[in-house]
């Protein structure tokens, strides 16, 4: 069972269609109807979804209600099955995997769904027990229709902030062959990978760049939406060098993992993996 409700203006028969969509499909096709509403309006609008968990035990499950392109300052009501957090991360009822599903995740480690199955409802991870829970909608080799719609935004910022903060040297294409503005393209991004290195250390040294949890399956990783940019280094990096150094004796590929909602709206997630 889904329901969706909206809080935006628009027109009747728009309402109606929203109240009919039950499906992944259908939630795709509402996400592209709320961002034409929003190019047309100009104004900002929350999306309220409320739907079943796909699983959870101690380490992930579904988020309950979820803001998208708003400012909402009223806490999300959880939903009616008790899977959803409240606004300031409230209690999260939670079951056990069966074995089949612990199979699914490779190594035993389940701080998230298996690889490559479509999930298109909001998860969380536990950290510390004093700490709320993390939601976020997951990235990272999940098939659900709407990935892109999550990642377009946060990595145009990043690499819009990249360029913003004046790390992204110019390329001139004047008179240049395909071939030849390829190879510029590789030299700028060795003269750029210096800088990006040194961006990264920054802000890991001040917390901006923080380790979440590692386990078998990977290291998971929270970037402020301050520091958006240091995903765009990142890329630097590991096209440069292949991977990250982030000591003398740790190198990680890192990849995008999943984007923040409610208390870190904003704020990307990441995945590394030891080079």
């Amino acid at each position: 069972m889904l329901v969706i409700l909206t809080t935006f203006p628009c027109r009747k028969t728009h309402h109606e269609e929203i109240r009919s969509r039950t499906t992944d499909e259908g939630i795709a096709q509402l996400q592209n109807l709320l961002i034409s509403q929003l190019v047309t309006s100009r104004r900002p609008f929350t999306t309220t979804i409320i739907t079943c968990a796909w699983a959870s035990d101690h380490a992930y499950s579904y988020a309950g209600p979820t803001t998208y392109l708003g400012m909402d300052p009223t806490p999300l009501t959880p939903s009616a099955s008790g899977t959803g957090g409240g606004g300031n991360g409230g209690a999260v009822s939670q079951k056990t995997l069966t074995a089949e599903e612990k199979n699914q995740c490779p190594y035993g480690d389940t701080r998230w769904p298996p690889a490559n199955v479509s999930i298109s409802k909001p998860l969380h991870l536990l950290s510390d027990k004093d700490e709320e829970p993390i939601f976020y909608h997951l990235l990272h080799e999940n098939n659900s229709p709407q990935v892109e719609f999550w990642k377009g935004p946060v990595k145009a910022q990043a690499t819009a902030a990249y360029a913003e903060k004046g790390l992204a040297l110019p390329i001139s294409k004047e008179g240049k062959s395909k071939k030849q503005i390829k190879a510029a393209k590789e030299r700028v991004l060795e003269d750029e990978a210096p800088r990006a290195k040194t961006e990264i250390e920054q802000a890991r040294d001040t917390k901006m760049l923080k380790e979440l949890s590692s386990g078998p399956r990977g290291t998971l990783w929270q970037l402020d939406e301050e520091h958006l940019h240091v995903w765009r280094c990142i890329e630097v990096v590991q096209k440069v060098y292949g991977a990250v150094s982030l000591s003398a004796e740790r190198r990680e590929i890192f990849s995008m993992f999943g984007v923040g909602l409610k208390r870190i709206d904003g704020d990307m997630l990441m995945v590394s993996q030891e080079a």
